[in-house]
């Protein structure tokens, strides 16, 4: 499964953060059995991630980032995990700039970035 880039489901706010918008999303474009995420990250390690059914990944700035769709989740709910895959102590509902600037300035300390997604959301 590959996923383009598309501008309508990750926004950019004024203030230098990165929001999160799935609402252009189908239910059809995640998985629907486990795959395998090949990534490369910026210390140039590679790096194998499953990828389970209702999940969809993408990388932004060689961050991998994981949508997972769950029903009972009533908010779209970010979790930044760092290099040793620990979850920083908030969830969030977009990422602070210090976070963002560490991805955007390919820093290597923001590992993966999990998004939970309510499936209600979801483009019909």
């Amino acid at each position: 499964m590959f996923l383009l880039f598309r501008a309508g489901e990750v926004n950019f706010a004024r203030e230098g953060t990165l929001r999160i918008n799935p609402q252009l999303l189908r239910r059809e474009e995640f998985a629907k059995q486990t795959r395998t995420f090949e990534v490369i990250h910026t210390d140039n390690s590679t790096e194998s991630i499953s990828i389970q059914a209702n999940e969809l990944a993408f990388t932004y700035c060689q961050v991998p980032f994981i949508y997972r769709l769950d029903k009972a989740a009533k908010v779209i709910k970010i979790e930044p995990r760092t290099v040793a895959d620990e979850t920083t102590s908030d969830s969030y509902t977009e990422l602070p700039e210090a976070i963002y600037q560490q991805i955007a300035l390919r820093k290597g300390q923001i590992r993966r970035v999990m998004i939970t997604i309510p499936e209600a959301i979801l483009l019909a």
